[in-house]
């Protein structure tokens, strides 16, 4: 797999979705939220080699719409990791890419619902929250703030064309207690928003979450199924654990003060 090419698409379906505008450069490409202030979704992906004028550049950007300067990297792209140490960015955060390439028998999925419309979306999102809280060691990544209102939209402009897919999944007394997210572009089915109420966990609801996404994103015929986390962490292990393996890292480089 070409890992340039793989980004390309993964920001080209991440727009609209994660983020609002997309820009090319001559080095990468730059991303912004106008939602989303969080560094992840307001950066700038690197694909060759830069100069102090070209993270200069990318600096006005950022700060002409209030954004940290930030920059995302492959992990073996050493020449640029260490002019960005010189320069006084230092790691913030590592995604580690992982994909499920094995042997899969799909499972009994009658518990779930995907979100077909504004009411379901609804009970997606107030379970989603719910299953981001802070203090949850199963949980890095804290509370969801502003990125319900991102996933609202994102649903509202991508759903449609099957582009971006949303379930909810079920416990035995119809309560709602998992979610997953499934997204189709370009023979790439990219699973995210995995999560399970803190009161289910242990009961196989994340794990369902995620093989119903493995196993929708087979039926729509894309080409791999893969998904970003953090080593390191719960969900790494939790991925690793039900058969993803890691293709390939990058991580965030945040201008320090």
């Amino acid at each position: 797999m070409n890992i340039k090419i793989f980004f390309k698409k993964y920001f080209e379906f991440q727009k609209n979705i994660a983020f609002d505008d997309l820009k090319q450069l001559d080095f990468g490409f730059l991303i912004s939220s106008k939602i989303d202030t969080s560094f992840y979704w307001n950066n700038c992906f690197v694909e060759k080699e830069m100069t102090i004028s070209d993270i200069q550049k990318i600096e006005k950007l950022m700060s002409s719409i209030k954004r940290k300067p930030c920059f995302y990297l492959l992990d073996d792209d050493l020449k640029n990791i260490e002019l960005f140490k010189r320069e006084n960015y230092k790691k913030e955060s590592t995604d580690q890419w992982m994909f499920f390439s094995e042997k899969f028998n799909s499972e009994n999925f009658d518990t779930f619902k995907k979100v077909e419309n504004i009411n379901d979306l609804n009970i997606f999102l107030k379970t989603f929250n719910q299953c981001y809280q802070k203090d949850d060691p199963q949980n890095p990544y804290g509370e969801l703030g502003d990125y319900i209102e991102t996933a609202k939209k994102a649903w509202i402009k991508k759903s449609k064309k099957n582009e971006l897919e949303y379930f909810i999944f079920y416990d035995d007394n119809q309560k709602p207690v998992a979610v997953s997210s499934l997204t189709n572009f370009k023979g790439i089915g990219y699973i995210s928003n995995v999560g399970s109420l803190k009161e289910v966990r242990g009961m196989g609801f994340g794990k369902r979450a995620t093989f119903f996404c493995i196993n929708q994103s087979i039926l729509n015929k894309n080409k791999v199924h893969c998904l970003a986390t953090e080593k390191g962490h719960y969900p790494y292990e939790f991925y690793k654990r039900i058969g993803f393996k890691d293709k390939f890292s990058a991580s965030f480089y945040l201008k320090q003060q």
